[in-house]
């Protein structure tokens, strides 16, 4: 009986298996011997003397025959009406994709080489061939929504996507807190017995910076544990160094701050009524 089971499925289900590790060097070793062997040789001598046609006379696109206006608005119709949004990973094991598709682009500044999640649907299309990327980069960032799981995930991102992304993204959300700050601390002795919530202190001065660089961000939707700042007194709230880096902020049209527990709007809070209204305000 054929299997159900796509080879994507198959890639993530075990892209960070122990086994797989385990047999790898093992599937290496094969393959050094096979490209050693004289079979290997014969084959590769056959290949030489007829190459597949395909190679070396690959059918040109249709798409970049006609006038870049015309490519730039089917772009726009593809990805606009795709209604894309890119979740990014939540750990090596996040079924959107391996936390390395991300940041595998990170010592490229530009971003152009930056690899999406490939269930991401919009991958296709970057993958046809070099100058279709070029053009359709930009606006991927433009008309995409991007959701990070918390502060670490969005400095990676933000950092991976390079001049490119940063200088065309649009419509961001992220959950305000530091994962690797809650994991850290939980791990001190006396934590638990003098547990207070707080506003995150890890990465947020990397994120406001990176945040900074977005200059065409026009939508940031945080998700903010209210018990982390709800007994803090207006003055202590603007000290704080997670609110000082969203105040820098001065080019979002609008901005919606939810509770972290049911996603509802935080309206009813003076702090954050405060802050949005700071936020507004520099839009202008």
């Amino acid at each position: 009986m054929r299997s159900t089971h796509s080879w994507s499925s198959l890639r993530y289900s075990y892209e960070d298996s122990p086994l797989l590790h385990a047999i790898l060097p093992i599937y290496l070793d094969l393959g050094r011997r096979y490209c050693a062997s004289d079979r290997s040789k014969r084959w590769i001598l056959q290949l030489q003397r007829n190459p597949p046609t395909s190679t070396l006379n690959p059918a040109p696109s249709r798409l970049l025959n006609l006038p870049p206006e015309l490519r730039g608005l089917i772009y726009h119709f593809t990805l606009d009406t795709a209604d894309v949004t890119v979740r990014l990973p939540l750990t090596k094991n996040s079924k959107q994709g391996s936390l390395s598709s991300i940041v595998q682009g990170i010592g490229d500044p530009s971003g152009f080489f930056m690899r999406f999640p490939t269930r991401v649907p919009i991958q296709p299309l970057l993958l046809l061939n070099k100058q279709i990327r070029t053009e359709a980069l930009p606006i991927v960032f433009q008309t995409a929504h991007f959701e990070a799981h918390d502060i670490d995930s969005l400095v990676i991102f933000l950092l991976s996507i390079g001049e490119i992304g940063r200088s065309n993204i649009r419509s961001i959300s992220c959950a305000w807190e530091s994962e690797s700050e809650m994991e850290a601390l939980w791990h001190l002795e006396g934590f638990l017995d003098n547990f207070c919530p707080r506003l995150p202190k890890w990465n947020v001065t990397k994120a406001g910076c990176l945040l900074r660089q977005c200059q065409k961000l026009r939508y940031l939707c945080l998700t903010i544990d209210e018990n982390g700042f709800c007994y803090l007194s207006l003055d202590a709230f603007k000290a704080d160094s997670s609110v000082t880096e969203l105040r820098s902020l001065h080019h979002i049209d609008e901005i919606e701050i939810l509770d972290i527990l049911d996603s509802q709007p935080l309206e009813h809070n003076d702090l954050i009524k405060w802050l949005k209204t700071e936020l507004q305000n520099n839009a202008k």
